[in-house]
C-alpha cells in the first residue's frame, strides 16, 4: 500500500514500457513508443532520463525515422546535455543530417526542405552542426550500452570532422 501513488507509479510505467520494449516484437515496441510519450514528466532527474532513453531505443531498434527526427527536434534543442546526446544518437543512426529532403529514400524531409545541418531549422528550433566533442561524448555512452553498431556510425561520423579539418 505505501509503494503506491505519485512518482513511484510513473517509474513502475516507465520500467513496465522497458520490458515491453525488451520483448523486441514490433507490437511491444509499439506499445512502449506510445506509452513513453504520453507519460507526464516523473518529476525525478533519474527517471525522467530513463524515460527519454528507453523511449529513444525503442525508436532505435523500431527503425522509425519519422519519430526519431520528432524526437531529434526536441532533444536537440534542450538544455540537457544527456537529452542532447540522445539527440545525436539519432541524428547519426538515421543520417538525418546527411538525407534529409529525400524522403524517396525512406527519411522524411526536414520541415522547409534542405539538408537538416547546423543553421538548418527544424521542428523550429535550429540544429547546430555536430562537434567532435558532442560525438565523443555520444560515442562513449553507446559504448557503455554495447551498442557496437551505434559506436561505429558516430566513429564514422568522428573521422568525416577530422578529415574535413585535415583540408581545411
Amino acid at each position: 500500500m505505501f509503494m503506491r501513488g505519485g512518482r513511484l507509479d510513473g517509474l513502475r510505467a516507465i520500467v513496465e514500457a522497458d520490458l515491453e520494449r525488451k520483448t523486441g516484437t514490433a507490437v511491444g515496441l509499439e506499445r512502449c513508443v506510445e506509452r513513453l510519450l504520453g507519460a507526464a514528466p516523473v518529476g525525478n532527474r533519474e527517471a525522467d532520463l530513463y524515460r527519454v532513453h528507453v523511449l529513444v531505443k525503442a525508436v532505435l531498434e523500431q527503425g522509425d525515422s519519422e519519430r526519431a527526427l520528432e524526437l531529434t527536434g526536441e532533444f536537440a534543442a534542450s538544455e540537457d546535455d544527456e537529452e542532447r546526446v540522445y539527440a545525436t544518437w539519432l541524428r547519426v543512426w538515421f543520417d538525418l543530417d546527411d538525407h534529409a529532403g529525400e524522403e524517396d529514400e525512406g527519411v522524411p524531409a526536414a520541415p522547409g526542405g534542405g539538408d537538416a545541418g547546423a543553421g538548418d531549422v527544424v521542428g523550429g528550433a535550429p540544429w547546430p552542426a555536430l562537434r567532435e566533442g558532442d560525438l565523443r561524448i555520444a560515442m562513449l555512452a553507446a559504448r557503455s550500452h554495447g551498442a557496437e553498431s551505434l559506436v561505429s556510425k558516430l566513429s564514422d561520423r568522428l573521422s568525416a570532422i577530422a578529415r574535413a579539418e585535415s583540408r581545411g
